[in-house]
C-alpha cells in the first residue's frame, strides 16, 4: 500500500404460539395502531395487526370498543425503523380495576407474538420507568415471538417482570419441510437431540411428494440428518429441504450424495461473545440490508464468532506484508467456501487510524450500489438475501516510520455472488436461498 492509501477488495463464490392457558377469550377486536398516545416501553410489535382479548366477563365487547376497559395504543418507536410499540391497559378515564388477566396478541413479519400482562392494580409507571432496557433487548434479539409477563398482584417491582423472547417458556417451534425426487421412499429425514430422535420420516414419502414435520423442542444442540443413496436432487427430480426455527430459516439444501447433516442450535445466545466493535460491524451491515433490500423485505444477518475468528486470522496474515500488502483472498487457507470482503488503510494520523465500521461499509455499499457487476461485488455480498451470517476481523501492523497499516476482513455464510450469469446479479441476489457454500458457520445453524 502507498502512504495514506484506502483500498478495498471483495470475493464470493461465482409457533409455536404463546398462549395464556388460564384465559377464556371473548371475541377478538382489531384496533387501530396509529394512535399517538403514550406507550409502555416494554411492549413491542412490528407492523402488527393487534387484538385485545379479556377474560373478565364484566368487560364486554361494547365496552372494549368504546375504550372504557381495554385498549391498544401504538406509535412509531424511535429505535426501530418501520416498527411500532404497543401496550394494553385501561382506556379513557376508567379507574384502576382487577383486569383478571389481559393479553395482547399480534401477527406481524416477526411471526406470532403474544405479549402477556397478568397484572392487577399495577402502577404502570413503575413498570415503564423501571425497565426501559426491555424494548432494547427485544428489538436487538431479532426474535420470532416475544412474551412479557408479570405477577398477578401489584404494584409489581420491575425485577419481577419476565422477558422471554423468541420462544415460549418451554420450547421453540421447529418446522422441517422437504420435497423428494422420483425415488422418495429412499429418503430418510431425522432431527436428533441429546435424548434421541425428536422427529423422523423414514422411507415413507411418495415419489415427488412433499412432507412437513413440526415439533416444539427445548433449547439445546440438535443434528438434522438426511439420508438418500443418491440425494434428492437433479436427474431424478429437483428435491429440496429446509428447516425453520420459529419463523427463521436456518438450514436448506437439495444436492447431496449418501447423507447430509447440519448442527442446529436452539436457544443459542450468539450475541454473548460480541464486543462493541463486533456490534458496530453487525449494525453497519444490517442497516444497509434494511435499506437496500430490493423490495423483498428485511432479512438481518446474525453474527458468527467462528467467521470473525477466521476473518481475524486472514487479516493478520495479510497485514504482515505492509506497506506493500495486496488485498488477496484466502489462497493460503484450504477449503474456504465463505464469501469475503476486504479493505485496508495505512499512513500517519487519521490515514492509519481505526476507521468506523460504518465508514468502511459506505465504501463497499453506497460507493458501489449503482455500479455494474462484478465491479459492485462488495455491495452485492453485503445485501445478498441468501446470506445469513457474518463475522469480521482486523489486522494492525505498526511501521518503523510511525505509520499504522490496517486490514479489514469480513466473512459471509452462505456466500453471496453465487451463480451470477451474464452480470445479472439481481436474479440471484434477492432469492431466499443461495446454492453455494455451506448454510451454517462452524458452530452450527441458529436463529
Amino acid at each position: 500500500m502507498a502512504d495514506h492509501a484506502v483500498t478495498d477488495r471483495q470475493a464470493g463464490l461465482g409457533s409455536s404460539h404463546i398462549k395464556n392457558e388460564e384465559s377464556v377469550s371473548s371475541e377478538p377486536l382489531t384496533f387501530e395502531v396509529a394512535s399517538q398516545d403514550p406507550v409502555d416501553r416494554w411492549s413491542l410489535l412490528r407492523e402488527a395487526s393487534i387484538y385485545m382479548i379479556s377474560d373478565d366477563p364484566n368487560h364486554d365487547v361494547a365496552d372494549m370498543r368504546a375504550g372504557r376497559t381495554g385498549m391498544v395504543v401504538a406509535k412509531p418507536h424511535p429505535d426501530l425503523e418501520g416498527a411500532v410499540a404497543a401496550s394494553s391497559g385501561l382506556g379513557g378515564d376508567a379507574p384502576p380495576t382487577d383486569m383478571g388477566g389481559v393479553h395482547t396478541v399480534g401477527e406481524s413479519k416477526m411471526g406470532d407474538i403474544a405479549i402477556v400482562r397478568r397484572l392487577r392494580r399495577v402502577d404502570r409507571s413503575v413498570v415503564e420507568e423501571g425497565r426501559p432496557d426491555l424494548v432494547d433487548k427485544i428489538s436487538q434479539d431479532g426474535s420470532n415471538q416475544v412474551r412479557i409477563s408479570a405477577p398477578d398482584e401489584g404494584p409489581s417491582p420491575p425485577d419481577d417482570i419476565e422477558v422471554n423472547a423468541g420462544r415460549s417458556l418451554q420450547c421453540t417451534n421447529v418446522r422441517i419441510t422437504f420435497k423428494v425426487d422420483k425415488y422418495g421412499r429412499e429418503t430418510t429425514v431425522k432431527l436428533m437431540g441429546s435424548t434421541g430422535t425428536v422427529m423422523a420420516s423414514v422411507n415413507e414419502v411418495a415419489p415427488y411428494g412433499t412432507k412437513i414435520m413440526q415439533e416444539c423442542v427445548p433449547d439445546g444442540t440438535y443434528t438434522l440428518k438426511l439420508t438418500d443413496i443418491d440425494g434428492i436432487c437433479c436427474s431424478n427430480g429437483k428435491g429440496w429441504y429446509k428447516m425453520e426455527v420459529g419463523r427463521t430459516q436456518v438450514a436448506h439444501g437439495g444436492y447431496f450424495v449418501g447423507s447430509k447433516s447440519h448442527t442446529i442450535k436452539i436457544g443459542y445466545d450468539w450475541q454473548s461473545t460480541m464486543d462493541s466493535r463486533d456490534t458496530e460491524w453487525l449494525r453497519a451491515h444490517n442497516d444497509r440490508r434494511f435499506k437496500y433490500n430490493g423490495g423483498y423485505g428485511y432479512k438481518p444477518l446474525r453474527w458468527a464468532a467462528s467467521l470473525a475468528r477466521q476473518a481475524k486470522i486472514h487479516a493478520d496474515y495479510l497485514v504482515q506484508a505492509c506497506p506493500n500488502v495486496e488485498l488477496s483472498h484466502a489462497s493460503h487457507e484450504q477449503g474456504i467456501e465463505d464469501g469475503e470482503n476486504l479493505a485496508g488503510n495505512n499512513g500517519h494520523g487519521k490515514w492509519g487510524s481505526l476507521y468506523d465500521a460504518d465508514d468502511i461499509m459506505s465504501r463497499w455499499v453506497e460507493k458501489e450500489q449503482s455500479w455494474d457487476y462484478p465491479a459492485n461485488a462488495h455491495y452485492t455480498q453485503v445485501v445478498w438475501r441468501g446470506t445469513s451470517y457474518v463475522g469480521c476481523g482486523e489486522g494492525l501492523k505498526k511501521m518503523s516510520n510511525g505509520a499504522s497499516c490496517r486490514v479489514q476482513v469480513c466473512r459471509y455464510t452462505p456466500p453471496g455472488n453465487c451463480q451470477v450469469r451474464n452480470g445479472n446479479w439481481q436474479e440471484e441476489a434477492w432469492k431466499d436461498d443461495t446454492n453455494c457454500g455451506n448454510p451454517c458457520p462452524n458452530e452450527g445453524c441458529y436463529a
